[in-house]
């Protein structure tokens, strides 16, 4: 029998759980890893605008950056597939970090097999970035310099 003013022992604790996986989801920032599924996602479709946004150019502007991936998504290779997950990730320190992902080139192919790529990631103004000038023009062709 409950009394008036008394709680169950473990209402407490539970409590105190669910605010702090709350503050972990919510609190957290993002990843190298998820940016780099970001990254290949919006590749994957030919996105422009998220593709500028999470490259990073050293000495190029995102005007450039967003001129450069425009013509490599609908003129050089707009009907290029490719099937990819990520793998791993790896933070280097606070500003640089590896993601090793699987990468089928030409996917619609019977013979299409998966080969390792890595995407280098570089944090920049607080947001994780792909190094774009450090992937293989394997994983994609007429990737931006």
């Amino acid at each position: 029998m409950i009394r008036s003013g008394k709680t169950k022992w473990w209402i407490l604790p539970l409590v105190a759980a669910v605010g702090l996986i709350s503050y972990l989801v919510f609190f957290s920032g993002d990843t190298p890893s998820a940016a780099a599924t970001r990254f290949m996602s919006a590749l994957a479709k030919g996105d422009v605008k998220e593709l500028t946004k999470l490259s990073y150019i050293s000495g190029k502007s995102p005007e450039e950056i967003e001129k450069a991936w425009t013509y490599t998504t609908q003129v050089a290779s707009p009907h290029y597939l490719f099937g990819w997950r990520v793998v791993s990730s790896q933070t280097v320190d606070e500003k640089n970090a590896n993601v090793k992902i699987d990468v089928i080139r030409d996917a619609l192919k019977q013979s299409a097999y998966s080969e390792h790529y890595g995407l280098a990631m570089v944090k920049d103004e607080g947001v994780w970035k792909v190094d774009v000038k450090a992937i293989s023009r394997e994983v994609y062709p007429f990737l931006p310099r």
